[in-house]
């Protein structure tokens, strides 16, 4: 009879479950997964980056992931309550958020407060691998601009 082990990379079911990272990141972080709610109590209040985005299932089996934003923060728990629907600023992600209810995901890793440096390689390596559609990095927002021209 032949055993399976539980695989790293298959998402968790429960909150702060590890899971692989969402892209092979440089980095050797541990990476945890939850549903993207309100309920961030067992997101820790520490420096992170974290990606939002959902999984999409074929009867119970995970068949893709679809990541959408990148972030970096100092306070984890913080930050991901900011981007609840009522609060996100960027109209595009809010507008996912709201279509998504009950299949947004968020990953998240923790990183030391001493390593702001690290976090921000991290950051702008996993947006340059997986270019999630709501980040907007290094840009200027045009749609303001131009609609502010004369």
């Amino acid at each position: 009879m032949t055993r399976f082990r539980k695989s790293r990379t298959m998402p968790s079911n429960g909150p702060n479950k590890p899971v692989q990272p969402p892209s092979n990141a440089e980095h050797e972080h541990r990476w945890y997964a939850k549903q993207f709610d309100s309920s961030s109590s067992h997101v820790p209040a520490r420096p992170g980056l974290y990606v939002i985005g959902h999984i999409q299932t074929y009867r119970g089996l995970e068949i893709a992931r679809k990541y959408v934003y990148v972030g970096k923060t100092d306070n984890l728990r913080r930050r991901l309550r900011e981007h609840l629907p009522p609060n996100e600023q960027n109209v595009g992600l809010r507008n996912y958020l709201r279509e998504l209810t009950t299949d947004a995901r968020c990953w998240y890793t923790v990183f030391d407060a001493a390593d702001s440096a690290q976090l921000s390689s991290a950051e702008r390596a996993l947006i340059a691998r997986i270019n999630p559609q709501f980040n907007i990095v290094g840009k200027q927002n045009t749609q303001k601009d131009e609609t502010h021209d004369e």
